[in-house]
Parts: structure tokens; C-alpha cells; sequence
């Protein structure tokens, strides 16, 4: 058996949950913006840019984010504990991103307890504080983009955009109706304003959206973790980007081809994390090979999943496909990848592993 555990819906539930708690930030800027700007867009809109709402929704997404971050830590895809929600960068999944998650995390309960004692506080106090909630939507951003897997699909790219342009709005209505008209806090937040949407720009189009992202990613974290860059690196060898231009190619609908190979494993880092890999020419496609490498953990004689690398490779090194598992049981390895013009396809894995080999059959679905 290659694996006893799969995703489970609690990762669903928490990938779910990230999205609406950042949907409920950008309408909780924007509404806190036109409250306290006494801003309304019609008669028709004033009962709801109210306190009372502004109130309810942050408390709304408060238990958004406890089903966000308890899914998560919950579910044993990720391997999360407890600590990594509120200490950053402690992971030992993508522990970068997760960090940022928990930057933002900390960020938030600052900005909800002065909020609970607001009235014990001056209100140029409370309002600096406050002013954490822009920070906190970079950084969940970062932390969706970096740790998703939803960024490369069109409704995860036009979620971001909708939901970044309704935070943009609300930084820029404050700025326009601050009292502060000159100096420097206006010009700092206006150049902020502008930096950051660019930056985040620039590094969904560098990481996330890249096909590779999801090997780019768990690659640092194994850069991190210095017992296991050699280990993880050993099975990771044969699965190299191009050095060359490859011509893109399309598998058929009715693509089927036997597939047999090669299993080899890696030791386990500090985290307890291995590295799973299977590789072997497609009878059906001349000159090419398949590698899945599954990363995980050790679990009742198998391995319990918590990322996924799979290319196409030619037997010159080019990589011509490259996606990742989206469901495994037993012997059945289903996976998406994505060929040179970007698109889609999904295939399906049938496995019979031995110790050190195994024989198959791999079919798009």
C-alpha cells in the first residue's frame, strides 16, 4: 500500500473557511472605512454601514477563523500543531507562509482585545492599533497565495482580484478622508498603498501561479529544516525543470498506458517527513516517464500525504507536465497536471508496488 491517508474534508473545510474569512476582512475594512467616514453610497445602503454590522461581521469572522485554523490543525494533511496557528514560522509545513498566517493571526487578536477594552483606551491609542488591520490583510493574503492551492484556478485568481480591489478601496478612502491632509503618515500610507498591491502582484505571478509552485514551496521548506535537504533531495533528483525549451504536448482523451518502475524512499527528516517517489517510462508515450513523488509522513504501514509533486519528463530531462496528487487510496494515485500550454488534465493511477518496484496503469480521466 503507497498510502493510507488522503485529503480529508477538514482540509476542504479550512481552505473553505481561509476564503470566507478573507471575503469577510474586505467587506469589514471597507465598512469600517464608510462608518467612521460616515460614508453612504444611498439611503437604501445606510442600514448597513452601521457599527452594529461592522461589529457583528468581525465577530463573524473571528469564528471563521477558529473553523479555518482548528480544520487545520485537525486534519493530518498539513501536520499542524496547535502552536503553529500563534507562533510563526514553526511549521513544518510550508513553514513560511503558515508563519505569515500566524503573524496575521497574532496581528488580529491585538486589534480584537483593544477593541473589547476600546473604552479604557484613548482614541488615538485605539486607532493606531487599529490601523494593524491593513497588515493583516497583506499578510493573509500572502499566507493564501503561498499556502493554497487554488491559486492557479480562474476563480481562485478572480476571488484575490475582487477581493484585494475592495481592500484597496478601503485603504484609499481612508487616506482620502483622513484628517491628517499633510505630512508624513499620508504619504507614507499613499505609497503603501500603492507598493503593496504591487508586491503582491509580483509574487503570485513569480510563485503561486507558476506550475511549479507547489515543488518551489516545499523546497523551502526543506532548505529550512537542514536534516532533510539532503534526504528529500536524493529522491528529487530525477524530477528537474528544463534546461531547454520542450515541445508541449497533448495527451488524447482516451489516453491509457501502462506505467511501470522504480519506488524509492528517502530517510526521514527532523520533522518525521519522507519522501516517496515513483518513476517509470509510459509504454503509450515514447521517450517520456512519469514521476510522482509523494511527501509525508509515516502512518499504520503507509504514508499519511501532505504534498505531491508529479512531471512528465522526457528522457532528455524536460519536463513537459507538471501537477500534483488530488486523491490517494491504496494503490490509486489521482493527479492534475498542466502540459507547456497551460492546460488542465486528469489522469488516474492504478499501482501494484513491490518492495523496491511496481507495475500499473495510467489513465486520463
Amino acid at each position: 500500500m503507497l498510502a493510507v491517508a488522503s485529503i480529508s474534508p477538514l482540509w476542504y473545510l479550512s481552505r473553505g473557511a481561509g476564503f470566507v474569512g478573507l471575503a469577510l476582512l474586505g467587506i469589514i475594512s471597507v465598512l469600517g472605512v464608510m462608518t467612521a467616514s460616515q460614508l453612504k453610497l444611498s439611503d437604501r445602503s445606510a442600514r448597513f454601514v452601521t457599527t452594529e454590522v461592522h461589529r457583528n461581521l468581525s465577530l463573524l469572522a473571528v469564528v471563521v477563523l477558529v473553523l479555518h485554523v482548528g480544520a487545520a490543525i485537525l486534519d493530518p494533511f498539513a501536520h499542524l500543531k496547535l502552536a503553529d496557528a500563534f507562533i510563526p514560522f514553526t511549521a513544518a509545513y510550508r513553514s513560511l507562509w503558515v508563519g505569515l498566517g500566524a503573524v496575521a493571526i497574532d496581528l488580529g487578536i491585538a486589534v480584537l482585545v483593544t477593541s473589547l477594552i476600546r473604552v479604557k483606551m484613548s482614541q488615538k491609542s485605539w486607532k493606531l492599533t487599529h490601523l494593524a488591520a491593513y497588515p493583516i490583510f497583506f499578510l493573509s493574503i500572502v499566507h493564501g497565495l503561498g499556502t493554497g492551492t487554488d491559486s492557479r484556478f480562474w476563480l481562485g485568481k478572480l476571488f484575490y482580484v475582487v477581493v484585494g480591489l475592495m481592500f484597496l478601496l478601503s485603504a484609499w478612502l481612508r487616506i482620502l478622508n483622513s484628517q491628517r491632509n499633510i505630512g508624513r503618515f499620508k504619504n507614507y500610507a499613499s505609497i503603501s498603498a500603492v507598493v503593496a498591491p504591487v508586491l503582491v502582484v509580483a509574487f503570485a505571478f513569480v510563485g503561486p501561479l507558476q506550475i511549479t509552485w507547489s515543488k518551489r514551496a516545499n523546497a523551502g521548506l526543506s532548505g529550512v529544516l537542514s536534516n532533510s535537504a539532503a534526504s528529500l533531495s536524493a529522491v528529487k533528483t530525477g524530477s528537474t525543470l528544463p534546461t531547454a525549451k520542450a515541445s508541449s504536448i497533448d495527451m488524447p482523451a482516451n489516453f491509457t498506458s501502462s506505467w511501470s518502475g522504480q519506488i524509492s524512499e528517502s530517510s526521514q527528516n527532523n520533522q518525521g517527513e519522507l519522501a516517496l517517489r515513483l518513476m517509470g517510462p509510459l509504454d503509450s508515450l515514447k521517450g517520456y516517464k512519469l514521476i510522482v513523488t509523494l511527501i509525508g509522513f509515516p502512518s499504520e504501514g503507509g504514508l499519511s500525504m501532505s504534498s505531491s509533486i508529479v512531471e512528465v519528463v522526457s528522457n532528455s530531462g524536460q519536463a513537459v507536465y507538471n501537477g500534483t496528487v488530488t486523491g490517494l487510496n491504496g494503490g490509486s494515485i489521482q493527479f492534475q497536471a498542466t502540459n507547456l500550454s497551460g492546460k488542465v488534465e486528469h489522469f488516474q493511477a492504478n499501482v501494484n508496488p513491490g518492495q523496491s518496484s511496481f507495475t500499473g496503469t495510467v489513465t486520463r480521466i
